[in-house]
């Protein structure tokens, strides 16, 4: 649905996730053990969670962003979070209100980084067998 650092608005803006198209209500899940580092509501991503990963030294590695979510998360800053437990369900929040239901996911090197920053390509990590 919307490839990583594709040109939109006319060429105003590049698209710094992953849109992986679901049903409106389909839990969306965490890609791997973490620690909530961000949970909230913008106007860009509507309902979103971010969450810190860490290596096996204890150092955070890595984020991955869940957003446009259909309701707020009830996660808490803080709150350790399992791999493939459920942050939120699938829907078209945010700036993403007049697109089909999708999932806008990211791998972010740091926390909530500013556009065009602290982000990597998440298409390698996308699997059939592992989408979040």
């Amino acid at each position: 649905m919307g490839e990583y650092g594709r040109v939109r608005n006319g060429g105003t803006k590049n698209h710094w996730g992953l849109d992986l198209v679901a049903l409106r209500g389909q839990s969306v899940k965490a890609v791997d053990q973490g620690t909530v580092s961000a949970v909230g509501t913008s106007a860009t991503y509507g309902n979103y969670v971010e969450l810190a990963h860490k290596d096996a030294d204890g150092d955070i590695v890595s984020f991955s962003f869940y957003a446009h979510m259909d309701e707020a998360s009830t996660l808490v800053k803080g709150e350790k979070v399992t791999s493939g437990q459920a942050l939120g369900k699938a829907g078209n929040t945010g700036n993403a209100d007049n697109t089909p239901t999708h999932l806008h996911f990211e791998i972010r090197t740091k926390s909530m980084p500013q556009p065009g920053q602290g982000r990597r390509d998440p298409t390698a990590d996308v699997k059939p067998d592992n989408r979040p």
